[in-house]
C-alpha cells in the first residue's frame, strides 16, 4: 500500500504526463486570478440604531467585485454584483445590531478582511433590550451629551441593559468623565469601563425593568466631547 506522501508523488506524475499528452491552443487559454482582489479590511456598519435590513460597506481603494456579506450570529446574509467605494448592501432579514458583531465578507468570491463598525456608541446590551434613539446636543459650558430612549419587544417585564462603546466617536477611548441624568438608569457596577464598555441599566427605584408599550429615558454627558 502506498503511503500519503508516495500516493500524492503517483498521483502528481499521472497528473503531469496526462498534461503532457494534450494539445495546447493559444486560443483557449484564459486568465484566472490567483490571489484575493483585496489584502484591506472592508469597515461595516449598520444603517440604523435599531432592527435594519440592511448594512453600510465601505470598501477600501483598490479593491472592488462581486460583494457578498453575512453575519452569522444573525443569520442574515446579502450582496452585490459589484461594489467599490461606500455601498449599501440589503439583507435577507431584519436585525439589531449590537457591539461586536461578527460580519465575514467576500470579494469575488474569496474572503477578505472585515470589521464591524458601531453606528452609535449605545447598542442593546441583551436581547430583549431595543434602543429606540438616540438624540444629540451640545452640553454647556462644553462637550456633548446624548438623551437614549429604551424599549422593548417583550410582554414579560424583563430587566434592561445598554452597552456604551467608550472606543468609537465621539468618546474615542476616554475612561473618565461620564455623568448619566434622568433618575431612571444608572451605570452598573464598577462604573467605569470594561473593555470599553459602560454599561447601562434601570435604577432600583423601580425602572429596572420594562415591557413592551413602555420606555425608559437618560442622558450620558461628557465635558470633552463634540457633538458628532
Amino acid at each position: 500500500m502506498l503511503t500519503g506522501l508516495a500516493l500524492v508523488v503517483a498521483l502528481c506524475s499521472v497528473g503531469a504526463a496526462n498534461a503532457a499528452s494534450l494539445p495546447v491552443s493559444s486560443g483557449s487559454l484564459t486568465t484566472v486570478r490567483a490571489s484575493a482582489p483585496c489584502a484591506q479590511t472592508l469597515s461595516v456598519t449598520a444603517t440604523s440604531t435599531t432592527a435594519t435590513s440592511s448594512v453600510d460597506v465601505t470598501v477600501p481603494a483598490g479593491c472592488a467585485g462581486r460583494l457578498q456579506v453575512a453575519l452569522p450570529d444573525a443569520g442574515v446574509h446579502g450582496q452585490l454584483a459589484s461594489a467599490s467605494g461606500s455601498v449599501t448592501v440589503p439583507l435577507s432579514g431584519a436585525f439589531t445590531p449590537v457591539r461586536g458583531t461578527v460580519v465575514v465578507a467576500t470579494l469575488d468570491g474569496w474572503a477578505v478582511p472585515a470589521r464591524w463598525v458601531a453606528s452609535s456608541p449605545f447598542s442593546p446590551a441583551n436581547p430583549t433590550t431595543v434602543v429606540r434613539s438616540v438624540t444629540w446636543s451640545a452640553a454647556w459650558p462644553s462637550g456633548a451629551c446624548a438623551d437614549v430612549v429604551v424599549t422593548t419587544t417583550t410582554n414579560q417585564p424583563s430587566h434592561w441593559v445598554v452597552a456604551l462603546d467608550t472606543t468609537v466617536p465621539p468618546f474615542d477611548g476616554r475612561t473618565t468623565g461620564y455623568t448619566i441624568t434622568g433618575g431612571q438608569a444608572v451605570f452598573a457596577p464598577p462604573g467605569t469601563p470594561v473593555d470599553g464598555v459602560l454599561s447601562v441599566v434601570g435604577s432600583n427605584n423601580g425602572w429596572d425593568t420594562i415591557r413592551a408599550g413602555q420606555t425608559r429615558t437618560f442622558r450620558v454627558c461628557h465635558p470633552d466631547v463634540a457633538v458628532p
